[in-house]
């Protein structure tokens, strides 16, 4: 079996110091403060603003991503997600560059280069199988890693609960309501 998985810390949209009012739709600003984690942390971006470096908790920098960064009661477009990962890289003083997509090969190569991705489930503006089971209907997830079973490919994301786990998802059932999105910060 083929896997990978990158290690990122456990971030929560429900954390206990996340506004109650931005908690139902704070995926999108917790999967962009994930992956701006990851980039402090394992990529040694450290002029980021991330949790323990700029913000004292988790929940404070939820909270900064979605007051700043475009988050919204209905959540956020692809096109909001990617400027808002730019824009807070740029903000740093740093190049960044984003792409959107769905195809598991470009999502693949992506965590195969040690880059995680910000992964929309969307059934409500997307065309859609009625009677598909989808792992959600709308939520943002960081995507993590993947894997090859024997129920077809796999993508491995942050689920983002109140108990954040990884959670993998088959992207063949999924596939019809997935946007991902890329992320890159280039110097």
């Amino acid at each position: 079996m083929n896997s990978k998985l990158l290690s990122s810390p456990t971030f929560s949209q429900y954390d206990t110091d996340v506004k109650s009012s931005y908690r139902n739709s704070a995926c999108s600003p917790t999967t962009i403060a994930v992956i701006l984690q990851y980039w402090h942390d394992s990529k040694s971006k450290s002029k980021l603003q991330v949790f323990n470096s700029g913000y004292s908790t988790k929940g404070a920098f939820i909270n900064s991503m979605y007051a700043n960064r475009g988050g919204t009661s209905y959540g956020m477009s692809v096109n909001g997600v990617r400027s808002g990962l730019e824009n807070e890289a740029i903000a740093r003083v740093y190049s960044a560059s984003s792409s959107s997509f769905n195809n598991f090969f470009s999502y693949k190569t992506e965590i195969d280069n040690n880059r995680p991705l910000a992964v929309k489930f969307d059934k409500y503006f997307t065309l859609f199988e009625p009677n598909a089971d989808y792992a959600y209907d709308y939520h943002w997830t960081p995507g993590l890693g993947y894997i090859y079973a024997s129920t077809g490919t796999m993508l491995r994301v942050q689920t983002l609960a109140p108990n954040s786990t990884i959670r993998d998802i088959n992207y063949n059932v999924n596939s019809a309501i997935i946007s991902m999105v890329s992320f890159s910060i280039n110097n």
